[in-house]
């Protein structure tokens, strides 16, 4: 599973998660924050979902 937040240019900003996982439901908490640590500032951010069975991309907006 891997996990990734792109800004509204579609420049990854953040990987949430990158690894295996066991079938079943798992939690990921992304703190408005990127690679580095830094405080992004409010905005539309894209989070991607690419698994073993595809992938799916959510739109998100970061309110400060």
């Amino acid at each position: 599973m891997r996990i990734a937040v792109a800004d509204a240019r579609g420049r990854e900003v953040a990987l949430l998660a990158d690894r295996q996982c066991e079938a079943g439901r798992h939690e990921v908490v992304w703190e408005g924050r990127d690679g580095d640590g830094r405080a992004l500032p409010a905005g539309v951010y894209f989070l991607s979902l690419r698994g073993d069975d595809g992938r799916d991309t959510v739109k998100v907006l970061l309110v400060r």
